[in-house]
């Protein structure tokens, strides 16, 4: 963005064409009072354009500079004003705490001081986009408005959350739905991350949701969060399909590895809403939320999402016949139906099949990178010893490197490449055929090439280590793109 507005309090996205290929670069910003602020460096693509993104929800507003400066000489400078969204708005006070309440005809957003006025929009946003989903995924729409709390740090949500009658929680939270309480509505953090707030909305106004269809009946509560979750999920796959599809198959992988070492819980321990309010093991629950997604996420692919709404009038009527509700609804009994459950987390979906195929890729690559550390001994033993060498030996030493290289070059070129590598195989490629060339350069030198199989020989090794920056980065971003881990790319043990 160049000399655009934008508003504070929203991911702003950022695009500069023109860098050389794969170029470095790094990036200064400016504030409107002169502070400048160092942001992580990103690299450019194969065709000299790089992206990426600025949470401004703490930046102050007025006209802000970017400095862009690259490792191979580009500099750009950018401009942008951030500025206040303008809301109507009134000022209520509810307890200590004077709201500044943003209406619309969905929902009463109160919002304190710290929170900017463009994140209240976009929960609004949000909302309408959930409102839509549950309207036809459960067959409901509010007869009321909701009441939102905008809060700026966890220490106000904790404050808010004791005024409403409820316990201030355990400081983690990204967000709580209260009903039946003095004061209702939703409660978020609106510190914690940005990219996490259509699911975090959505999955709150699940429970506000779910809480009217139940009336004074309670379902086991694993379906209540894992359709919660299910809400979350949907919605927000909408607004962020990168962010999502990363949760899912890390939230499924939770279940999945519980499977796959027996420590499945059984889900009538967890029916009851008290276990897990009670739950201090923080990866015992985070299983507790993973089971109850998987669960839910079964159902609506196996059945369909309007297999949803029926279950749930059924399990909130008759909340200790889960067996007689499972055979009736979905025509297998309880413990059979968490075995189907269970075997769908086994099988990949088409996306846990797409990162499969990066972590594939990426071992292999990784087991190519160390065995070029050894070539790479090879060569600098070569250069360090070559004036004692014989012509002969040098002539040896340096075809032993060639053919070292060449070896890995073949390795590369074999390695399987989905549309996910394609790019970060194109510059490994390009990496190890420049490595190549270089060491052919200097063997055509030993071999009485002159100088020009000299400077070739240089200039290939030159660009080779320019490449494999770049290519060691590629890499590194796409697993981290993919929320790919570094104990998933450890070698499996042999069956």
């Amino acid at each position: 963005m160049d000399d655009q507005v934008a508003y504070a309090g929203l991911r702003l996205n950022f695009e500069v064409t023109d860098l050389e290929p794969l170029e470095q670069v790094e990036l200064l910003f400016t504030s409107p009072v002169g502070v400048i602020r160092r942001a992580p460096a990103v690299r450019a693509d194969g065709n000299g354009t790089a992206a990426w993104t600025r949470d401004s929800t703490r930046d102050v507003t007025g006209v802000w500079s970017v400095l862009i400066t690259g490792e191979l000489g580009s500099v750009v400078q950018l401009r942008y004003t951030l500025k206040e969204a303008e809301l109507p708005v009134q000022t209520v006070v509810l307890g200590e705490t004077a709201f500044q309440v943003y209406r619309t005809p969905e929902a009463v957003h109160h919002f304190d001081v710290g929170v900017r006025s463009a994140s209240v929009l976009q929960i609004g946003e949000i909302y309408r986009q959930t409102l839509s989903f549950s309207s036809e995924a459960l067959v409901y729409d509010p007869q009321e408005s909701l009441d939102f709390f905008l809060l700026p740090n966890p220490q106000a949500l904790s404050r808010e959350l004791t005024a409403a009658g409820a316990s201030a929680g355990a400081g983690l939270e990204a967000g709580v739905s209260l009903f039946g309480f003095p004061r209702s509505g939703i409660f978020l953090d609106m510190a914690s991350p940005i990219d996490t707030r259509p699911h975090v909305v959505a999955h709150e106004v699940s429970h506000q949701t779910t809480a009217r269809i139940e009336g004074p009946r309670n379902a086991p509560h694993w379906f209540e969060e894992g359709l919660a979750d299910h809400q979350g999920f949907q919605v927000a796959l909408g607004i962020d399909r990168e962010q999502e599809l990363q949760w899912r198959r890390l939230t499924r992988q939770t279940a999945k590895r519980a499977v796959e070492e027996g420590r499945w819980i059984d889900l009538d321990l967890i029916a009851n809403q008290d276990v897990w309010f009670m739950e201090t093991d923080f990866s015992r629950a985070e299983l507790f939320y993973a089971e109850a997604y998987a669960t839910v996420d079964y159902v609506a692919s196996a059945f369909g999402e309007q297999a949803l709404r029926p279950l749930l009038e059924a399990l909130a009527d008759r909340p200790e016949e889960v067996d007689a509700v499972t055979r009736q609804l979905l025509g297998m009994g309880f413990a059979d139906f968490q075995v189907e459950v269970q075997q769908s987390l086994l099988r990949q979906d088409d996306y846990e099949r797409e990162v499969q195929g990066v972590i594939e890729y990426a071992r292999v690559i990784r087991e190519i990178l160390d065995d070029e550390v050894a070539s790479n001994g090879l060569w600098n033993r070569y250069a360090a010893e070559r004036q004692a060498l014989l012509q002969e030996e040098r002539i040896e030493r340096v075809a032993e490197v060639v053919e070292a290289y060449r070896a890995l070059l073949t390795r590369v070129e074999e390695t399987a490449v989905s549309d996910l590598t394609a790019e970060t195989q194109t510059i490994f490629l390009s990496t190890f055929s420049s490595f190549l060339q270089g060491m052919e350069g200097f063997q055509r030198f030993e071999l009485g090439g002159g100088n020009d199989a000299l400077n070739e020989g240089n200039t290939g090794l030159e660009q080779a280590d320019f490449l494999m920056a770049a290519a060691r980065d590629g890499l590194v971003a796409l697993l981290h793109q993919l929320a790919i881990t570094d104990s998933e790319l450890e070698p499996r043990a042999a069956v």
